[in-house]
C-alpha cells in the first residue's frame, strides 16, 4: 500500500511537471483512495515515517494527510517546505495557513 501511494504521488508530481491536469487529477484521486483505505484500517501511522522521506511531494501530501494525527510533526514538515523556497512551498505555506484557520475538514 505505501509503495503504490508513493508511486502514485511520483507519477502526479511527473503529470503536474509536463502541465498535464487530467493525468495529474487521475494520481490525486488515486492517492485519495489509497489514504481512505488506510483512514477505514486505523493505518494512517504507517504513513509517519514518509513526513521523512526524501521527496517533497510526499513529504507535502503526506503532512496534509497526517495533520489531524501527527499535528505538530506535520505543521513542522509544512513549515519546513514552506520556507525552502521549492516549487512546492506556496501550496505547503497555503495547507498550513488553512489548517490554522481551522478551513481543512478530514
Amino acid at each position: 500500500m505505501i509503495k503504490k501511494y508513493i508511486n502514485a504521488i511520483e507519477k502526479r508530481k511527473g503529470a503536474l511537471e509536463q502541465g498535464n491536469a487530467r493525468i495529474a487529477n487521475k494520481y490525486y484521486n488515486e492517492i485519495y483512495d489509497i489514504v481512505e483505505v488506510m483512514r477505514k484500517d486505523n493505518k494512517m501511522k504507517c504513513l509517519k515515517p514518509l513526513l521523512e522521506y526524501d521527496d517533497d511531494s510526499v513529504k507535502l501530501l503526506t503532512a496534509f494527510y497526517l495533520l489531524p494525527i501527527y499535528t505538530d510533526e506535520s505543521e513542522s514538515v509544512l513549515e519546513e517546505l514552506s520556507q525552502n523556497g521549492g516549487e512546492l512551498s506556496f501550496e505547503a505555506g497555503l495547507t498550513l495557513s488553512e489548517w490554522k484557520k481551522g478551513n481543512l475538514k478530514f
